[in-house]
């Protein structure tokens, strides 16, 4: 009697915890999901748009834009702040959508250039760095 006292018990508290909100709020998007990006090419300007799940935040000191093994400039329109970092310490990220504006006239017209960023998840989970070859 006491072994199925203990196994009902378990079984309620395994139950009480896969229903509980917070099991289901820490649902970590994978890297498809978490940030979304496209290229807009404009008159003078090509703006790399980033869309971001909720919960996630790119570090803007990882990002880099490349053409040729070159660093290119940008400009980052978007909201920058400051969070203390489980991974690297005091960083400044990007937590809502943003664009990378870049100069078309500092772009070699290659028709392509690299971009490459890191974000986290709700400074629990960090993804791996990625590179994209972003087609304008």
């Amino acid at each position: 009697m006491y072994l199925i006292k203990k196994i009902v018990i378990l079984i309620m508290t395994f139950s009480v915890y896969l229903s509980s909100s917070d099991s289901i709020n820490n649902f970590v998007p994978n890297s498809k999901k978490a940030i979304s990006i496209y290229a807009d090419k404009k008159k003078e300007a090509l703006e790399i748009n980033f869309k971001l799940h909720e919960g996630v935040y790119v570090y803007k000191n990882k990002i880099k834009v490349k053409q040729e093994k070159l660093s290119k400039p940008f400009i980052i329109l978007g909201e920058i702040t400051f969070v203390k970092d489980n991974f690297f310490g005091p960083q400044p990220i990007l937590e809502k959508d943003f664009i990378l504006s870049l100069n078309l006239s500092d772009i070699i017209s290659k028709g392509y250039l690299y971009l490459e960023y890191q974000g986290c998840f709700e400074n629990s989970f960090c993804y791996n760095k990625e590179e994209k070859k972003i087609s304008y």
